[in-house]
């Protein structure tokens, strides 16, 4: 909210905006509100960087002229986080790392573009367990959760999302024609039991065919914040010769 967007074209449902001198993209329009007093900058510089950590998070901020666009990208082997952030520029600023920051284990930035700037976050763990990315005035935050002390099923809270639900029938059986969200809540239930058998904390997003969307679900699991998420869909194809299992 209150990123500064710069549209240069439009279709019937979407803007063109451009994100920087050699990266466009495409957004709804009901997503935008204009505001023609805004009269874009040339470049917009960056300050200082902070990692930080409380109880559970690691924090990194990132202080900007203005809220600009970016993109995360997550990566393996080594495990990083790396965020392009769109029209900035490096004013050549201090990285503070302190050690309250345990799962963040170096930070670095580099002028990928004139117009592009990207932070890489190093992480400790080989395994990602979840980041979030979100303003706090005009700073970019990146929000990264530690991966849990103990790894046993009885030290973990998961989620087990059945998906569809209530109007939203999903997909449909060719031979049966059973619906998706039907299926999926059996197995659901099914992978809810098995867990509770191991001592594991389950939250399920639902237990009965009701209509949730993916607003609601979303905010479900930031206030359950769990250690994993397990989303449960069945799949269609009109091609026969399609079958099998993704993941």
């Amino acid at each position: 909210t209150g990123v500064v967007i710069k549209v240069v074209d439009s279709t019937a449902v979407n803007y063109k905006v451009q994100l920087s001198k050699n990266h466009v993209a495409y957004l709804s329009k009901n997503n935008f509100k204009k505001d023609s007093s805004i009269k874009a900058a040339p470049y917009y510089l960056t300050a200082s960087l902070l990692a930080v950590g409380d109880e559970k998070y690691d924090y990194l901020s990132i202080a900007l002229d203005e809220k600009l666009p970016y993109r995360s990208i997550q990566q393996i082997n080594p495990s990083k986080l790396v965020i392009d952030i769109y029209g900035a520029s490096s004013n050549t600023n201090w990285i503070t790392q302190r050690s309250s920051a345990k799962e963040i284990k170096n930070v670095y930035y580099e002028q990928t573009e004139d117009d592009v700037f990207r932070v890489t976050i190093e992480l400790n763990n080989e395994q990602h367990w979840g980041y979030s990315i979100y303003y706090v005035g005009k700073k970019l935050t990146i929000k990264v959760k530690r991966q849990p002390q103990e790894l046993e099923l009885s030290n973990v809270k998961i989620a087990v999302d059945a998906g569809h639900g209530g109007n939203n029938n999903g997909a449909a059986g060719i031979a049966t024609n059973i619906s998706e969200k039907k299926y999926t809540l059996l197995i659901a239930k099914e992978l809810q039991r098995e867990l509770l058998e191991e001592n594991a904390r389950v939250f399920m997003t639902r237990e009965t065919d009701i209509s949730i969307g993916m607003q609601e679900r979303m905010k479900m699991l930031s206030t359950e914040d769990p250690d994993f998420l397990i989303s449960i869909h069945l799949n269609s194809s009109v091609k026969d010769s399609v079958n099998g299992v993704s993941t």
